[in-house]
């Protein structure tokens, strides 16, 4: 294959020349041919830089040929116009995975293979670590005279000599501010971590023994079935939220980090990194690498050269660090399995989890999948033998089960308080007044989802999308949560003209605002995406919660996810009936993570606790299910629902998207592309019918859906390559964008 160039003349390729096959950055599918001097060092993973389509762009080569490859391209063979690399600064085990991505996932490799690059080597920058301050304590330093809290918990981390750098100790919450204030009372040292090149292989003993923890018989049972698997293996660690599937990814990992190995550890989301990083450095004395989005481009580089030359031993991230050019990778672990974040929304959108499922069978390591609340296709693969089952059923250490009680509050007929019914504004009450915490969970941020004029019905609803504002009173805006539009909330109504306005519905602001009059004397923190934005917002918020600075919780998501509060004493779940009656397959079953998730929140202590669930819907049998028998029944009663319907994890999808400025033209393509699915399925793969997405216009763009499934995957994917080709040659292909998602989480947007 080659790029369209200008229409004369191009000179010959010298005889003798080499000849590459690069991944270049546009939305076209398959790799480039260029020719390179026979003398060239290049090598696969290599960046040049090269001509296509009129523009110079940054490539990837990611093959070498002594000859010219015979792929029908008759046309004259561009230069590379220059090497950017001597070294690789891709492996062979990054590559292999961005060209399994594009086959099974139906992208471009030029698109891939960018997204698999740090930013800074995307732009051209040069392969460099930049200096990097790094701390430890003063031999002799009397610590016992600290009284800051921030500069206590910055000591905890540089015991016995370690040499910590500031990168790892801000991603664990650490502020720049307590360690500056370490250096000048002489308590510690900042030092240049580059200059010193500390090779932790050769620290006697990598592992703080202080900090290790007991493990039970199941959880030795767990530790050994891994660490003497011999090879590519998946084990799908269940274990019950609080059972200490953490001590066990950290016995692992010390295996590895003993025998001079590395360790991939994957989180869901940026939030969860720092505890997780915390963990790790009062554990292990060795260097632990993060990245994530949130990251700025030098110090995504920096974690990223350090696992490729092993300087560093671990590296924690969030789905991008799969990408990561590892040089001896013997383990990895992906905490929260279940959690959909793991799946990219844009682009190519591939699964985390599945992906390092894939890039364990290329480094020949065993794969720890871990759950409170395993995903359907983790636990049908389980079942099926391809990924063995390891349970953790107690929870650890002081914690134990049998004291949580679990209750559904019927608020039939009920009148709420903010959402809250007058039982669970009594529970709470008691709790409080017995010097406990409680949470409320609220899964909507702002004030108010909808505000609407109370005299003829008008719904303030998004210019962009079809989709209602919702009110947000700290910022009095009106706000779309799904392009992020704001406007200024108008003093009459723009269709009858009346300044009667009002709001329906409850978010996390008013149910702050609520429970501060409800609960007096007791602290209220909020804890959601317009609460967290700062940086080490969420760690200073955790803390204060577990020092016991507010007693009274208020979260979205961002609250229910890993977090150890010991004195909470009762969790209630708020507004989930919605999830009862959906049109997504899934909804029940993320329902019931998300019950088990919050539920974890309580009963990490010898205290008593209350899990409670407000419903209209009491007696529903779902709900019944998952409140009084778990997550487990609820998953042995809904898997074989699933078999029966042929319904993932029994089949496999892929979802054809189109999106257009204008809606006849998107749905007029996808009539056209149906057309040419129906004419190209293989056996046994059905098609549905174009129809709108559920949200059918989004950031000003029109949606579109073509639904495929199959009862397995190698005629679902047949398809898909068949049709590709005849798409992209379809008049208004430029107008209209189309893509493929296979494996869809989501099959209605």
């Amino acid at each position: 294959m080659q790029p369209d160039e200008q229409l004369f003349d191009l000179p010959a390729v010298p005889e003798g020349s080499l000849y590459v096959s690069v991944a270049v950055p546009a939305a076209v599918p398959g790799l480039f041919t260029y020719s390179v001097p026979k003398d060239s060092n290049i090598a696969p993973g290599c960046r040049v830089l090269v001509s296509f389509n009129g523009r110079v762009c940054i490539g990837v080569c990611v093959r070498v040929m002594d000859e010219r490859p015979d792929d029908g391209f008759e046309g004259a063979i561009l230069p590379v116009k220059e090497q950017l690399d001597d070294k690789p600064v891709m492996n062979d085990d990054v590559i292999s995975l961005c060209l399994f991505m594009a086959g099974y996932y139906h992208g471009c490799e030029g698109e891939i293979f960018e997204t698999a690059l740090p930013v800074a080597l995307r732009s051209g920058e040069p392969v460099r670590k930049k200096a990097e301050p790094a701390f430890r304590l003063v031999k002799g330093a009397d610590i016992t005279r600290i009284k800051n809290e921030k500069q206590k918990a910055a000591v905890s981390f540089l015991f016995d000599g370690a040499v910590i750098s500031r990168r790892q100790l801000t991603a664990a919450g650490i502020e720049s501010t307590a360690l500056n204030a370490l250096v000048t009372k002489g308590i510690a040292e900042k030092l240049d971590l580059r200059s010193l090149q500390p090779d932790w292989r050769t620290i006697p003993d990598p592992v703080n023994e202080q900090d290790r923890k007991e493990l039970n018989d199941e959880q030795r049972a767990a530790v050994s079935a891994i660490s003497e698997s011999d090879g590519f293996g998946v084990f799908l660690l269940e274990g019950v939220t609080g059972s200490g599937k953490t001590e066990v990814y950290l016995q692992l990992i010390e295996d590895v980090v003993k025998s001079g190995g590395q360790a991939l550890v994957m989180v869901p989301e940026i939030s969860l990194t720092p505890q997780t990083v915390a963990r790790f450095l009062r554990r292990f004395r060795v260097p632990v690498a993060v990245t994530h989005s949130g990251l700025n481009a030098p110090d995504r580089l920096d974690a990223y050269l350090s696992m490729s030359d092993g300087s560093a031993a671990v590296i924690v991230g969030t789905r991008s660090a799969l990408f990561t050019p590892f040089k001896d990778l013997r383990l990895i672990i992906v905490d929260e399995e279940h959690d959909e974040s793991y799946k990219q929304d844009d682009g190519c959108r591939y699964n985390g989890r599945d992906l390092a499922v894939f890039r364990g069978t290329l480094a020949k390591c065993p794969v720890v999948l871990g759950s409170a609340t395993p995903s359907f296709e983790s636990l049908a693969n389980a079942m099926s033998g391809r990924y063995r089952l390891l349970r953790l059923t107690r929870r650890a250490g002081e914690a134990a089960e049998g004291h949580v009680t679990r209750k559904i509050i019927d608020v039939r007929g009920t009148r709420l308080a903010a959402g809250l019914s007058p039982a669970l504004i009594n529970m709470a009450r008691r709790e409080l007044d017995e010097g406990h915490q409680v949470l409320f969970f609220l899964n909507r941020r702002g004030f108010a989802p909808v505000m609407v004029c109370a005299d003829c019905g008008h719904v303030f609803g998004c210019p962009n999308c079809d989709s209602h504002l919702t009110y947000h009173r700290e910022q009095n805006r009106l706000v779309c949560h799904h392009c992020e539009a704001f406007f200024r909330p108008p003093e009459r109504c723009p269709a009858c003209g009346s300044s009667n306005l009002t709001v329906l519905g409850v978010g996390t602001e008013q149910l702050q605002a609520a429970a501060e009059k409800l609960f007096p004397g007791y602290p209220v923190i909020r804890i959601d995406h317009d609460t967290t934005k700062r940086r080490g917002s969420l760690e200073e918020a955790v803390d204060g919660i577990r020092a016991g600075k507010y007693r009274v919780i208020i979260g979205t998501q961002i609250v229910a996810k890993g977090h150890d509060f010991p004195n909470v004493t009762l969790a209630a779940i708020l507004n989930i009936d919605s999830a009862l009656f959906s049109e997504d397959f899934r909804a029940e079953e993320e329902l019931a993570a998300l019950y088990t998730q919050v539920a974890g929140r309580t009963g990490r202590s010898a205290l008593p606790c209350t899990v409670a669930v407000q419903s209209f819907y009491p007696d529903h049998a779902v709900l019944q299910t998952i409140v009084s028998k778990g997550y487990d029944a609820f998953a042995a009663e809904a898997l074989p629902q699933r078999q029966g319907m042929s319904l993932p994890p029994y089949s496999r999808q892929a979802l054809l998207r189109f999106e257009s400025q204008n809606s006849d033209d998107v749905m007029a393509f996808a009539e056209n592309a149906f057309r040419i699915v129906e004419e190209s399925l293989e056996e046994g793969v059905t098609a549905e019918h174009p129809v709108p997405a559920r949200m059918e216009k989004l950031a000003g763009r029109y949606r579109a859906l073509i639904m495929l499934t199959s009862p397995a995957r190698k005629p679902l994917h047949r398809t898909l390559s068949a049709i590709g080709p005849l798409i992209r040659k379809l008049p208004g292909c430029g107008i209209v964008k189309w893509s493929v998602d296979v494996d869809p989480r989501s099959v209605l947007d």
